[in-house]
Formats: C-alpha cells, structure tokens, sequence
C-alpha cells in the first residue's frame, strides 16, 4: 500500500535532498509557480528604476503566488493521501510539506530583496 503510494505521490511531491542543486529546487517547487514570482521580482527590480509606484504592490504579488503555490501543493498532496487510503506514514505527510513551502519561502525572500529594493530607491531625507 504504501509503495502505491509513492507511484502516486511521486510526481506530486518531489522531495528536495539537502544536496539537490538550485534548479533541482526551483523544479520541485513548482517551476510554474517559482517562475511567475521569478518574473516578478524581474518586474518589480525594473519597476524601482521607472515605475517606483509598482514596487510595492509587486511585493504583494509575489506573497500572494507564493500562498496560492502552497495551497495548491497542499490540496495535491491531500489528493494523493486520500488516493491510497488510511494507512500513511506520518513522514510522507511531512515530505509533501516541505515541498509545498518550497515557493512561499522563496516568495517571502523575493519580497524581502523588492522591500530592500524600494527602500534603496526611496530619496534620503
């Protein structure tokens, strides 16, 4: 049961090694989703330069892809448990997780690298 689990799950949940590489971890964060908060941290770094007002609002772009990412992750890996049925490891809901927090901590350090961004343009008083 269990093994028939991890078919499942597997494309899903890709679990990130602590040697896996960067792109290995932009992968199995979601590339879709690791993407669009990539483009808009590109957006948001060329909106301090001509757009200034944008900024900020971009910032809150990205948080809120990274809660959409997450929450879809969730709802997929719960899609894969209900799937296999009752007998699942605590360790499998732990992986999934950890998979799916993947892109909201990279959208929270894009947030954190645009505010620093803002800040920096802002005139000094």
């Amino acid at each position: 049961m269990l093994q028939n689990l991890l078919q499942a799950a597997e494309p899903v949940m890709l679990q990130p090694e602590p040697g896996m590489t960067l792109s290995q971890t932009f992968m199995a964060g979601g590339w879709h989703f690791m993407a669009l908060i990539t483009l808009v941290l590109a957006c948001a770094l060329f909106a301090a330069w001509k757009a200034p007002a944008w900024v900020k609002p971009l910032g809150k772009v990205a948080i809120a892809i990274g809660v959409l990412s997450f929450l879809m992750g969730v709802q997929d890996m719960a899609d894969c448990c209900a799937k296999v049925g009752s007998e699942i490891p605590f360790s499998v809901y732990c992986s999934g997780f950890k998979v799916a927090l993947i892109a909201p901590i990279y959208s929270i350090i894009v947030y954190v690298i645009i505010t620093i961004a803002d800040t920096v343009r802002r005139p000094r008083i």
